[in-house]
C-alpha cells in the first residue's frame, strides 16, 4: 500500500485549483476553498486519510452532475451533445 497522503499534498492540490470555474454539486467555488486556509486544509486532509485507510468514500463524493452541452446543429439530435461530469470531490485530478 502506498503511503498516506500528506497534508502538504492536500494544500498543493487546493492551491492548484483553477479560479472562475463552475462549482460542483456542493456549490463550493474553488476561490472559497482557497480562502479556507489551514482549517479547511486540515479538515480535508483528515477526511482523505480516513478514505485512504478505510477504502470507503463519503456517499456525497460518489455523486456527479452530468451537463449536456450542445455542439453546432440540432440540439434534439443526440450526436450534437457533449456530456461533462461535475464531480463532488473537490480534489479530483484533472
Amino acid at each position: 500500500m502506498e503511503p498516506t497522503p500528506l497534508r502538504e499534498e492536500v494544500q498543493t492540490a487546493i492551491e492548484a485549483l483553477k479560479d472562475s470555474t463552475a462549482a460542483g454539486p456542493d456549490e463550493i467555488p474553488s476561490e472559497l476553498l482557497k480562502l479556507g486556509g489551514d482549517s479547511l486544509t486540515s479538515a480535508l486532509h483528515r477526511i482523505i486519510v480516513k478514505v485512504w485507510q478505510t477504502g470507503k468514500w463519503p456517499e456525497d463524493w460518489t455523486q456527479s452532475t452530468f451537463v449536456p452541452l450542445f455542439k453546432k446543429g440540432d440540439p434534439t439530435y443526440l450526436h450534437t451533445k457533449l456530456g461533462f461530469e461535475l464531480s463532488y470531490f473537490v480534489l479530483s485530478p484533472t
